[in-house]
């Protein structure tokens, strides 16, 4: 009885998965056509895309020069130096100290030669 069921399964199995489907002329030429036509815009695309890209670094390259050559010459000079702040002079304090000898000795602690 089993064996009679594994080869129902298998018989299902067999015939389920034999797809059998004839295309006609039209059809198949249909097909290759949307697939060539696909990989033509998709190669236009890409190739757009990089012309594209290398005009505007182009375009970004001469602009960057042309204003390195432009600020270069500018950058070269060296900037004034800034002016100096007014300074207000005071009059120093008056010395209200009388100086003294420190020790109190009138005479002179080098000798004289």
């Amino acid at each position: 009885m089993i064996r009679w069921i594994y080869i129902l399964c298998a018989f299902i199995f067999f015939t389920a998965c034999n797809k059998n489907e004839d295309f006609t002329k039209e059809e198949l030429i249909a097909q290759e056509v949307a697939k060539r036509m696909k990989n033509f815009r998709k190669s236009k695309n890409r190739q757009c895309k990089e012309e594209s890209l290398e005009i505007a670094i182009h375009q970004t390259d001469s602009i960057l020069k042309l204003n390195a050559v432009r600020y270069r010459v500018d950058s070269l000079k060296r900037p004034p130096l800034p002016n100096k702040p007014n300074v207000k002079i005071k009059p120093p304090p008056r010395d209200s100290i009388i100086n003294k000898p420190f020790l109190g000795r009138k005479e002179d602690t080098i000798p004289k030669r």
